[in-house]
């Protein structure tokens, strides 16, 4: 119960703090948080106080916000804060197509959960469009399990945090957009074995899509 409400209180004060923020950007990644802070310029540092971390920064009279959010559903918490707002998303997920490859960068166009709870997101990008399926883990019985039932559902990727976030976003009329980084293919390619030549081409769409997101807030 204290957890419950101590998670309440962070919420309600961050909504507060975030009354002028016109656009979030949310990741769970740790490398991509860091670089967007360098990149932007951190005003207002917020540590280990909502979510993991969040700065605020503003660019040509626009403030805005990054949250490093936590991975799986509970992500979606962050869009109960804001109301209004364009919230993009960044993270890595799994190709389920074998016409999508390792480093490629996509834009998901709609997040599935089942053959009836299906979401279409804002598209702001002239990147490949995909649909993207949910997954608790990416690994184990239970990854496999999930993987199958979003191929089934036509997903082209699966992770672990758009469709939570696409669902909430509806309901507190965010308009939401979700980029993602190709980082393996179950079963066939492990993330964390990948070659060094992989390896690679996977850091060139991050650094990539990192670069285009900061182009994206600097023109916003």
């Amino acid at each position: 119960m204290y957890i419950f409400y101590k998670e309440k209180i962070c919420l309600t004060l961050l909504g507060c703090l975030t009354k002028e923020v016109r656009i979030a950007i949310i990741t769970p990644i740790d490398s991509a948080f860091r670089k967007l802070k360098l990149f932007l310029h951190a005003e207002d540092e917020r540590i280990s106080c909502f979510f993991k971390n969040s700065f605020f920064y503003t660019i040509n009279g626009t403030k805005g916000i990054i949250v490093h959010i936590p991975q799986g559903r509970c992500s979606q918490d962050v869009m109960y804060v804001f109301e209004g707002i364009q919230v993009v998303f960044f993270g890595y997920a799994g190709s389920l197509n074998k016409e999508v490859d390792i480093g490629a960068i996509l834009e998901v166009k709609m997040a599935i959960e089942s053959s009836i709870n299906q979401f279409i997101l804002n598209s702001i990008s002239d990147f490949r469009q995909v649909k993207v399926g949910y997954s608790p883990c990416m690994l184990g019985d239970i990854a496999v399990e999930y993987r199958k039932l979003a191929s089934m559902l036509g997903c082209d990727i699966v992770e672990m945090e758009i469709v939570a976030c696409a669902r909430a976003a509806i309901k507190t009329n965010n308009m939401f957009s979700a980029f993602v980084v190709v980082s393996d293919i179950p079963e066939v390619e492990d993330f964390w074995n990948l070659n060094n030549k992989v390896r690679s081409v996977f850091k060139k769409g991050k650094d990539k899509l990192i670069d285009y997101i900061v182009d994206y807030i600097k023109e916003k």
